[in-house]
């Protein structure tokens, strides 16, 4: 964790993701955060119930209790996205246009969504446009890539870095479609990996925070194993 001074955008707050899930501190203040639901639609755990009329006479899912709720990082990449954020290693700012080496590590040779190698911490990273891989955007170039960062993301013995076009927040999650999709897994747990071209399709729908906006939740770690073969 620490401060990384990004060109032409001041100082970026970097967070250590696993620090923030270890500290006992931050878990009770999220549990005060939301008053524990004691039956929702689609919670994360207990039973189902009907739906809750929201503002404005909308109906919608109750909020799942927070202390229960892993949390989420929330992005964009293409499309607005959600993962676990005990997935993200790192976040690292985007290296400087012309600084990535014009590399493509076995099995990733010839790969479109590959922007290059870095040097990180003693070692060569593969770095890949998360937009590109996931059949969403052409690969743009370094200097294109206004506002982005990189999540590092463990796979093996190994990590890669997928560069994103912008961070939202870290929130909790509060409901979990009820219908997984097909092909869909329990994301991070059952080790399944995802090919890229169905990643998205086979995510599921979520919420998290006091949002309103349903996500797909992209499973990082999965995807990350099947690139890396």
């Amino acid at each position: 964790a620490g401060l990384a001074d990004l060109p032409g955008h001041g100082p970026c707050l970097v967070l250590d993701g696993q620090a923030l899930l270890a500290d006992g501190g931050l878990r009770e203040l999220a549990s005060t955060i939301v008053a524990a639901a004691g039956t929702t639609t689609g919670a994360v755990d207990g039973p189902t119930s009907p739906p809750t009329p929201r503002p404005g006479g909308e109906s919608g899912p109750e909020p799942a209790a927070v202390a229960q709720a892993p949390m989420y990082l929330t992005y964009r990449a293409g499309t607005p996205l959600a993962t676990r954020l005990e997935q993200v290693v790192e976040i690292l700012p985007l290296p400087a246009p012309g600084t990535l080496a014009a590399a493509s590590p076995r099995p990733m040779t010839g790969h479109q969504a590959v922007l290059g190698v870095m040097a990180h911490r003693g070692t060569s990273l593969p770095v890949l446009h998360l937009p590109t891989l996931l059949g969403l955007t052409e690969r743009p170039g370094l200097e294109e890539m206004d506002g982005g960062c990189l999540l590092l993301v463990a796979t093996g013995g190994s990590h890669l870095a997928l560069a994103v076009d912008s961070l939202n927040e870290i929130e909790p999650l509060t409901w979990v479609d009820p219908v997984p999709p097909t092909g869909s897994h329990e994301p991070g747990i059952d080790g399944a990996r995802t090919s890229p071209s169905d990643a998205l399709r086979s995510s599921r729908l979520i919420l998290v925070g006091g949002g309103e906006n349903l996500l797909r939740e992209l499973d990082l770690r999965a995807l990350a194993a099947s690139v890396a073969g």
